[in-house]
């Protein structure tokens, strides 16, 4: 799997809810092996340890393997990542750090995986763990410990975003994207999606909402420029170039919410891009003399 370039990520100001559900809701029951669990591997033995493959017929040999959640040992590049994940940028500074974790300590929780479906190319498919499988390669091993679990795609799909959710790192419109492609793709209503995924309503209403502004504002919004409340709010702007023209004047000039939403006020009853004054707004003689001479001069052009 091709590795994703890395964007650096900015802490936001202020942390997302985290979820109440974890991924043990969508799995079920925590899984027991069905032999002894593995060992984790130091740096001198997660090469050769991994090297060998399970004995015919164990509970780790996969060809054997028939539990709906069964502990496996996998070569790494036998997995293949998860169609549904929602993330597109990993940090790879993170990745690193993870990968010299695991090559001391190994890997401590298992990932999860499902059976590739026939005619594709690596047997295996990733349910959850894109980052520890990540981190797993540039560590170098050559088997890791992961649950199979036999899913339905509306299932892995869930699990995929529920991971990356409960990860505060997760951009925004990573995660908008991912609630309306799991909405769309299995045709949930928003009450249902909320309710699968520990989440309200509104929650998930607003981050989808997050998908129709345009490519610019959203790239503002994942870099940390914008904040969500400042996406609240040009949605409510007449979307193209005068949403984007606010956006930039939101970054450019530094507005917060508060003053975008005035900004806003002022291009909606103006009905064009050139935003007019609010009222009380001049409280000099010269000022309010500019304003009447702007205001005659416009007038007569207009006649």
């Amino acid at each position: 799997m091709a590795q994703t370039s890395a964007t650096t990520q900015q802490t936001p100001a202020k942390r997302p809810r985290r979820l109440g559900k974890g991924l043990s809701s969508l799995l079920g029951d925590p899984v027991a092996a069905a032999g002894p669990a593995p060992q984790p591997a130091s740096q001198e033995e997660g090469r050769s340890t991994g090297s060998s493959a399970p004995a015919p017929g164990s509970a780790a040999d996969p060809a054997t393997a028939q539990d709906a959640q069964t502990l496996l040992q996998l070569d790494p590049e036998d997995i293949a990542p998860n169609p549904y994940q929602p993330r597109k940028t990993f940090d790879e500074e993170a990745l690193a750090q993870l990968a010299r974790s695991i090559r001391e300590q190994g890997l401590l929780q298992p990932l999860v995986v499902q059976r590739a479906p026939a005619g594709e190319d690596k047997p295996w498919r990733l349910v959850a763990g894109e980052r520890r499988l990540r981190a797993a390669r540039l560590a170098g091993l050559d088997r890791i410990p992961a649950i199979q679990a036999d899913v339905a795609d509306q299932r892995s799909a869930e699990l995929a975003l529920l991971e990356n959710l409960q990860r505060e790192d997760l951009l925004p419109m990573e995660r908008a994207h991912g609630l309306r492609r799991l909405r769309d793709q299995f045709q949930l209503t928003q009450q249902e999606l909320a309710d699968r995924l520990g989440l309200s309503r509104s929650v998930v209403a607003n981050a989808i909402r997050l998908t129709e502004l345009e490519a610019s504002i959203q790239q503002l919004l994942d870099e940390g420029a914008l904040s969500e409340g400042h996406a609240k709010v040009l949605l409510g702007a007449p979307p193209g170039k005068t949403r984007e023209r606010l956006a930039q004047e939101a970054v450019e000039q530094g507005l917060s919410v508060r003053a975008l939403e005035r900004a806003l006020r002022r291009t909606l009853r103006s009905g064009s891009e050139a935003a007019t004054p609010e009222p009380g707004a001049f409280t000099t003689p010269s000022a309010r003399a500019a304003a009447c001479a702007d205001a005659s001069r416009r007038l007569s052009e207009a006649l």
